[in-house]
Parts: C-alpha cells; sequence; structure tokens
C-alpha cells in the first residue's frame, strides 16, 4: 500500500502562506513558493529534474514574478516586468502539461469556451481600466492563461493527482483575475482570495508532481 504520509510535508508552504497573509511578510512569501521547490526536489530525490523541470522553472518564475509585485511601489516598470514573469511561469507550465498530455474534444470544446469567455471580459470588462503600457502585456498573459488552463484537464497524472494540478492552475487564474478587478477596474470585493488561491496554485501543482512520482 502507499503511504501518502508525505502530503502532510506540504504544511510548511501552508503555514508560510498563512504567515504571509497575516504579516504581509516578504519572507513568508518566498517561503512558500520556496519550500515547494525544495519539496519537489527531496520527495522526487532529485527525479523531478529529468520528468518535471519545467515545473521548477515555473516556480522560480513566480518567485521572480511575485518580487516584481510585492516590490511594485519602487519602480515604474515592475508591473510589466511581474507580468512578464508569470507569463514565463505560465509558459512553463504549458511545457510541463504538454509533456504528460493525452488530446480529447473536452479540451478543444473547453479551450474555446475559456477563450470566449476571458475575451469577453477583458475586451468589454477590463482592458478600459488597464494603463496603455500594460495593455498588450495584459493581453498576451491573459491568453497564455487561457491555454495553461485549458491543457490542464489533459494532464495525465494518476488519480487525485490531475484533480491537483487542475484546480492549482485554476486557482491561479481566479488569483490573476481578482487582481485585474482590484488594481484596474476597482472592484476589491474578492481581494482578499487573490493571496490564498495564489498560494494553493503553487502548493497544489506541487503536491499533485509528487504524487506523479510516488502515487
Amino acid at each position: 500500500m502507499v503511504s501518502y504520509g508525505w502530503l502532510l510535508l506540504f504544511l510548511i508552504p501552508a503555514a508560510c502562506g498563512y504567515m504571509a497573509i497575516r504579516t504581509g511578510g516578504y519572507g513568508w512569501k518566498v517561503g512558500v513558493t520556496g519550500s515547494c521547490i525544495v519539496l519537489l526536489l527531496l520527495l522526487t530525490q532529485g527525479d523531478i529534474f529529468a520528468a518535471g523541470w519545467a515545473l521548477l522553472v515555473a516556480l522560480f518564475a513566480s518567485l521572480a514574478g511575485d518580487y516584481f509585485l510585492s516590490h511594485k511601489e519602487n519602480g515604474g516598470d515592475f508591473y510589466l516586468y511581474g507580468i512578464a514573469a508569470f507569463f514565463v511561469a505560465h509558459l512553463f507550465y504549458i511545457v510541463y502539461a504538454c509533456g504528460r498530455f493525452a488530446w480529447n474534444a473536452w479540451v478543444v470544446v473547453l479551450g474555446l469556451l475559456l477563450l470566449a469567455g476571458y475575451g469577453y471580459y477583458f475586451f468589454r470588462m477590463a482592458v478600459g481600466h488597464i494603463p496603455g503600457k500594460l495593455r498588450l502585456a495584459a493581453l498576451a498573459y491573459c491568453l497564455i492563461s487561457v491555454v495553461s488552463m485549458a491543457l490542464s484537464f489533459g494532464v495525465q497524472l494518476p488519480g487525485f493527482a490531475k484533480v491537483l494540478y487542475i484546480l492549482g492552475i485554476l486557482s491561479i487564474v481566479f488569483s490573476d483575475t481578482m487582481i485585474c478587478e482590484t488594481d484596474f477596474v476597482g472592484n476589491a470585493k474578492w481581494s482578499f482570495l487573490i493571496l490564498p488561491t495564489y498560494y494553493a496554485c503553487h502548493i497544489a501543482v506541487s503536491m499533485a508532481a509528487v504524487w506523479g512520482f510516488l502515487g
């Protein structure tokens, strides 16, 4: 029987996430993603380099994006750099997904539905509120997020690991949508969910990847 006791180790990034939300400390923010990276390396005994390296790159890119957005008050283009870094993260989530992907009609249908929905949201509700120099970057980020989200439904992972991976990608897309609503549209009603869902993404996709090795 396979033991799933290793799942308890992901209480470490969860605790870091709680402290990051509670205190706002940047070190705790780094602790969430950083501890996920360490757990990926330790629990797979380094095999993640061979079969899941793209996920590691995505998490490191997220660390860069988190730095820029956490310090956006310090530089005029930090927000743009943050979008670029998270774009790279999604690009490597896509690379990771494609490495264990099986095409089916539902993925295509879902992708088209997501593209239509987010296209409507972006052009009818968001774009008019986004500063001009960020619009092209925001559009590119929206498109790659949709692709990443659609492909997550075709990822071949064992059991609940696939569910975790899908939920992880959905969480980051939801978090990004709430950032857009809060920072640009001016609707901060759901802003309290931005950080919990962002941290949930890294924890969930990391758990899914380890499950793929150990499950």
